[in-house]
């Protein structure tokens, strides 16, 4: 019923510099474009996208060529927007976190990526994962929206597949959670399966969080596509701050998760038996590269945004 993540969506300052950095950055090509406006459909449209009256927007959708799915949405607002973890410490962060992004060697895709303009939060660093290991590295966007841009090495990469030149679709969309469990359950109930499921010790300086802290990590994958995946990080012990009244137009971050659904009705009871609350919907869209569709969002289980959406002729 559910797709893969069809869509990242973040809210940037300038349409014109993020399309830029991620072409430099990543070899994002576009994939076509447009614009909203707030009071689009008697106003329904502005409700769903948490748009208040009379606001517009631009959007660009990015990704590697040939890639249809697991794409980046870039919108700008036409009011100023502050960003959404404000003076939150990234650690401390509950909500949508991270954009993971896979390269094939991490060294020199990393320095791509900070010759783009990316600003460092923390450089490559080796950790070990249940069926091999991985190189890890963060770095903000010219918004601000925290990257992590990664390369896999042992049986993981066998399951995964040979890594994209010069770098993936969005491998994954990355929650911080306050109950990993709860999380997990609630997006394995949209057909995803377990990829890892660990605690992983000895990384505090790496996520910016204190001495002893363990992070319960969680990865999710769907049977017919190793990207597109979503995971979730707990500090155990160190509890967050949700960030949901934030993650808001015009406000600069990562706004929302998207899935394509076979039927949106029934894709929404779904949702809303599993303990989702309802934003705005349905509403109609043209949305490249998927055409017209039918679009209605959610919060989830962290108050992150949950677009669902069926394709119309």
């Amino acid at each position: 019923m559910f797709s893969e993540v069809r869509l990242g969506t973040i809210s940037v300052a300038d349409l014109a510099r993020s399309e830029r950095f991620y072409r430099d950055a990543f070899g994002y090509v576009g994939k076509g474009g447009g614009a909203l406006s707030a009071d689009d459909q008697d106003g329904r449209l502005g409700e769903a996208w948490m748009m208040p009256p009379g606001m517009a927007a631009r959007y660009s959708v990015v990704g590697p060529a040939g890639c249809d799915s697991c794409l980046l949405r870039i919108v700008e607002f036409d009011a100023p927007g502050d960003p959404i973890w404000g003076d939150v410490p990234a650690g401390k962060v509950i909500g949508l976190y991270a954009l993971n992004i896979r390269v094939p060697e991490i060294h020199t895709g990393w320095e791509s990526i900070v010759a783009a303009g990316g600003v460092i939060k923390s450089p490559p660093t080796h950790w070990n994962l249940s069926d091999g290991s991985a190189w890890d590295s963060q770095i903000y966007d010219p918004d601000g929206v925290l990257i992590d841009a990664w390369s896999v090495e042992g049986e993981i990469a066998d399951r995964l597949g040979p890594a994209m030149e010069p770098a993936s679709e969005l491998q994954t969309m990355a929650l911080h959670v306050g109950d990993a469990v709860r999380s997990k359950d609630f997006y394995l109930a949209f057909g995803y399966g377990v990829l890892y499921d660990q605690e992983v010790k000895g990384l505090e300086e790496f996520f910016g969080v204190p001495g002893g802290v363990v992070m319960h990590n969680v990865n999710l994958i769907m049977d017919h596509t190793p990207v597109g995946r979503m995971e979730m990080s707990q500090y155990l012990g160190y509890p967050g701050i949700e960030v949901r009244d934030r993650a808001a137009p015009p406000n600069h971050g990562i706004l929302s998760v998207t899935f394509e659904v076979d039927g949106l009705r029934a894709g929404s009871r779904h949702l809303l038996a599993l303990g989702a609350e309802t934003i705005g919907g349905p509403v109609a869209l043209d949305m490249p590269p998927f055409g017209p569709m039918a679009v209605s969002t959610f919060r989830g289980p962290d108050g992150e945004m949950i677009e669902l959406f069926e394709r119309r002729d």
